[in-house]
């Protein structure tokens, strides 16, 4: 099963606390140079473990200066630019 995220949920303020994106096949969603996860200002757990994701471009996590949380587990990630992880100021757990 393969996961979109609407364009939509970029010109939104939504309140989405924790989201569980395991074993989804994700990949290019991730490797958006624009922030697949951009207007999700509330959350603060993201799990996407399992999945397909190669490369963390340095804006793929733009949008999530309140996530605590994040969970890459078991993707076959090669490359990680740099300031990857500059967007997220309240990260405790990687």
């Amino acid at each position: 099963m393969a996961l979109t995220i609407p364009s939509s949920t970029h010109n939104c303020v939504c309140f989405v606390f924790f989201s569980d994106l395991n074993n989804n096949k994700i990949s290019s969603t991730i490797e958006d140079i624009h922030g697949a996860f951009n207007g999700l200002v509330s959350l603060q757990s993201l799990t996407l473990d399992n999945n397909h994701i190669r490369t963390i471009p340095k804006q793929a996590f733009t949008g999530l200066e309140r996530l605590k949380e994040l969970s890459l587990n078991s993707n076959n990630i090669t490359q990680i630019q740099g300031n990857a992880f500059d967007w997220l100021p309240e990260l405790t757990q990687l």
